[in-house]
């Protein structure tokens, strides 16, 4: 699939916020440069805002410049205010018990 995208309805309960977490926004390297990426951030966008949500969330791998540089460029902020956690393999072993 050339493009992919999911996202969560959520809510910051301790901001108040409904949101939407984009979790995959993809578009395969020979479809990128014509505008795909904006063109599904823009209709996730438009979703959240008829839906009353005020705010989009998501995450990417610091390495990845280009996908940093491109959301920086939509206006988009580094949230450094929060840490991301995991929990897999032998400590998630325990947790379940």
């Amino acid at each position: 699939m050339p493009v992919t995208r999911f996202f969560i309805r959520t809510f910051k309960s301790f901001r108040g916020e409904r949101s939407i977490f984009l979790e995959d926004l993809y578009v395969t390297p020979d479809l990128r440069g014509n505008g795909l990426g904006l063109v599904m951030l823009r209709e996730v966008a438009k979703y959240a805002k008829e839906r009353g949500y005020s705010r989009m969330d998501w995450q990417t791998l610091k390495w990845n410049a280009p996908a940093v540089k491109f959301y920086e460029n939509l206006g988009a902020e580094f949230d450094d205010e929060n840490y991301d956690f995991r929990l897999r393999g032998a400590a998630f072993e325990r947790l379940v018990g």
